[in-house]
C-alpha cells in the first residue's frame, strides 16, 4: 500500500515581544511562533528597521506542533526602536509550501497582544455531539486571559499557558446561543489597556440528529412484477447524510442524500 499525504497550505508565523515601547538601548526578547516545522529560516530573514538582533535560538516544539524560536533585540543608541517583521516566502514548511508574512511589531510603541484561534471542533471545523468536539484551541500571549466571543456576545474566558497555548470548551449554553449551522467566533487579550483581537474563525455547529423519511411504496405491497421490473424507494434526509436501508432479508444499502436533501434507491430482483 502506498500512502500519499496532500499538504498545500503554507505555514504561518506570529511575532511577540517580552517588552515594547522601548527607549534608547533597552532590550527585549522576541518570540517567533511558526504553525509547524519550517525550512530555510534564519535570523537574516527577520526584517528590523532599527536596532540590532542577537542570536537565534534553537527551535522548540510545543504540544500542538507549533515551533518556537526566540531572539534578543536591542534598541539603537540614538533614535527610536524599530519595527520587526518576517516577509512572506522567506521560509517554507517541510513540504515546500511558501510561508505567510508575519504580523509587524513596532517596538517603539505599546503593542496589543497577538492572539489567534487555530481550531474549532477538530480538523473538520464542525462542532458535533461527539466528546471533546466542542473545543476551541488557540495561541496568544503567555499567561494572559483570553476572551472568546461571537460578535458582541461574550461566550467565556480562559487563560493562555506559559507557552501561549490556550483552549476553551464551548458549553451547552454557548451552543444554544450560537445555534445550529455556520458560525464565527473571535478571541481577544488585553494588556495595559491595549486589546488585541483575532480574526473571526468560521465553523459549523451540528449537534442534532438528522431527520430522515421514507416515502411509502405505492399500495404498501411490492408484487412479483414490480420486484422484477425494479422498485424505487425514495425519501428525505439532511443534505449530504448517509442513509442506510436495511431489509428483513439481511440485505442493506447505503445512499447519500443530495444537497437538496433528497435520496432514492432503485432495486431490482434482490429485495
Amino acid at each position: 500500500m502506498v500512502t500519499t499525504v496532500i499538504d498545500t497550505q503554507g505555514p504561518t508565523v506570529t511575532l511577540q515581544t517580552s517588552q515594547d515601547a522601548l527607549t534608547v538601548g533597552q532590550t527585549a526578547t522576541l518570540t517567533l511562533t511558526f504553525s509547524e516545522a519550517v525550512s530555510g529560516f534564519s535570523a537574516s530573514d527577520i526584517s528590523v528597521s532599527g536596532g540590532t538582533l542577537g542570536t537565534l535560538s534553537a527551535p522548540s516544539v510545543l504540544s500542538d506542533g507549533s515551533v518556537v524560536y526566540t531572539i534578543g533585540y536591542t534598541a539603537p543608541a540614538t533614535g527610536g526602536a524599530g519595527q520587526i517583521s518576517i516577509a512572506a516566502g522567506s521560509y517554507t514548511d517541510q513540504a515546500g509550501n511558501q510561508g505567510v508574512a508575519s504580523n509587524t511589531i513596532d517596538l517603539a510603541i505599546a503593542n496589543p497582544p497577538t492572539v489567534q484561534i487555530k481550531q474549532v471542533g477538530g480538523s473538520d471545523a464542525v462542532v458535533s455531539s461527539q466528546a471533546s468536539d466542542n473545543t476551541v484551541d488557540g495561541m496568544g500571549e503567555a499567561n494572559l486571559e483570553v476572551t472568546i466571543q461571537s460578535g458582541n456576545t461574550v461566550l467565556g474566558t480562559t487563560t493562555a499557558d506559559s507557552s501561549g497555548l490556550w483552549s476553551y470548551a464551548l458549553t451547552s449554553d454557548n451552543l444554544t446561543t450560537l445555534g445550529q449551522g455556520s458560525q464565527a467566533i473571535s478571541a481577544s487579550q488585553s494588556r495595559s489597556g491595549a486589546t488585541g483581537t483575532s480574526a473571526d474563525f468560521a465553523f459549523k455547529v451540528d449537534t442534532t440528529s438528522p431527520d430522515v423519511s421514507v416515502q411509502a411504496v405505492s399500495g404498501g405491497v411490492i408484487n412479483s412484477a414490480e420486484k422484477t421490473a425494479g422498485v424505487t424507494i425514495a425519501g428525505t434526509a439532511e443534505a449530504g447524510a448517509n442513509v442506510k436501508l436495511a431489509f428483513s432479508s439481511g440485505v442493506s444499502y447505503v445512499v447519500t442524500a443530495s444537497q437538496q436533501g433528497s435520496w432514492s434507491l432503485t432495486l431490482s430482483g434482490c429485495i
